[in-house]
């Protein structure tokens, strides 16, 4: 099984929120706070971005407005992104259908 980070050697996942004993140490896993400019830049520098929602969390998120503003792909759980005046399947792959 091929993993993403293997496929995408470019690609690179900051994660928030992962305590310590469940950090797994991979090149492209990186557990240290970004500061929301930071992210910006990131997000702007990027081809793509992902964004994972929590159970029970709804609406839109500053990923989904980043993704549109800075006219990027988008890989998301958010099933609301699909009623978005300006949602458009080529630019977003809406996970758990």
């Amino acid at each position: 099984m091929t993993k993403i980070g293997d496929e995408v050697p470019n690609c690179r996942f900051h994660l928030v929120g992962v305590d310590k004993g469940k950090q797994i140490s991979k090149p492209y896993f990186r557990y240290y706070p970004v500061s929301y400019h930071d992210e910006l830049m990131l997000a702007y520098n990027s081809n793509c971005i992902i964004e994972i929602l929590k159970a029970g969390q709804n609406g839109i998120s500053l990923r989904t407005c980043e993704a549109i503003v800075f006219n990027k792909k988008l890989v998301t759980n958010n099933q609301a992104v699909k009623q978005l005046p300006y949602y458009n399947p080529n630019y977003s792959n809406i996970k758990g259908e």
